[in-house]
């Protein structure tokens, strides 16, 4: 009886590997030389690319054109951030230890500059996305991130001021 059921299970096994590649579907063509691990033709756009060339119906060129526009804005975004980052951490260390109003101001002002760079790139950003869309592209995207602020999202709100209600 075990031997049965052994058998059994090795046939349920061997037929299972066997039959996945069929209920897998058709294969994509392999690159030459690259074996089983990389298909041919441009990898698919994923993450937050690939909900703008849905929503805003991107042509293939203007996929390829948004993320270069991603990928620029990011590299020097993100040094900005992390000086930003560094800057508010010492301006914290300085008002904790009391430091002079001069040694504090200048550091304030340094944060501000920073700030200030960081806006004018996203703005930058947003009008090299805006200037490669048709204009009812255009205006999706500009609809779209219209809600966002309206929601509190984006820039922060001028100190004293209140967020609008979610709908």
């Amino acid at each position: 009886m075990r031997q049965v059921a052994c058998a059994i299970a090795v046939v349920v096994l061997l037929g299972s590997v066997a039959a996945a590649p069929a209920l897998a579907g058709p294969a994509r063509p392999m690159a030459a030389g690259q074996g089983a691990a990389r298909p041919v033709g441009p990898a698919p756009i994923q993450g937050p690319e690939a909900m703008m060339a849905k929503v805003l119906d991107l042509t293939p060129a203007q996929q390829a054109q948004w993320k270069a526009e991603v990928d620029r804005s990011q590299a020097v975004l993100g040094p900005l951030w992390e000086t930003l980052g560094a800057q508010t951490a010492e301006l914290k260390a300085l008002v904790d230890r009391k430091a002079p109003d001069a040694e504090v101001k200048a550091k304030l002002d340094a944060v501000n500059a920073t700030r200030l760079a960081i806006r004018t790139e996203q703005d930058k950003h947003e009008a090299n996305l805006l200037a490669m869309l048709t204009p009812p592209q255009g205006a999706k995207f500009t609809m779209m991130f219209a809600d966002r602020l309206r929601q509190g999202w984006g820039r922060p709100m001028p100190r004293g001021a209140q967020r609008p209600p979610v709908r």
